[in-house]
């Protein structure tokens, strides 16, 4: 339900949805019942993996976290 790089958002829901995972979590662990759900009633969601599950130094994770953020938005306009 994550990650569909082609989906682009609707007038009823005009903004994409990042899921960002816990400390010790992956988006596997966190969001495999979510994800699929609001993909169901048409939103547009993307999750990621990142900083070593979130373990990192926060500073590198914001990083990822923004470099995940932007490429969504480059996708989904």
């Amino acid at each position: 339900g994550a990650n569909d790089w082609s989906c682009r958002p609707t007038a009823e829901h005009p903004e994409p949805v990042v899921l960002v995972h816990g400390t010790f979590e992956d988006m596997l662990k966190n969001w495999s019942t979510l994800a699929p759900y609001l993909d169901a009633r048409g939103a547009c969601v993307f999750a990621l993996n990142y900083g070593d599950n979130a373990t990192g130094p926060i500073r590198d994770s914001a990083r990822e976290l923004a470099s995940f953020v932007d490429a969504v938005l480059g996708a989904t306009g």
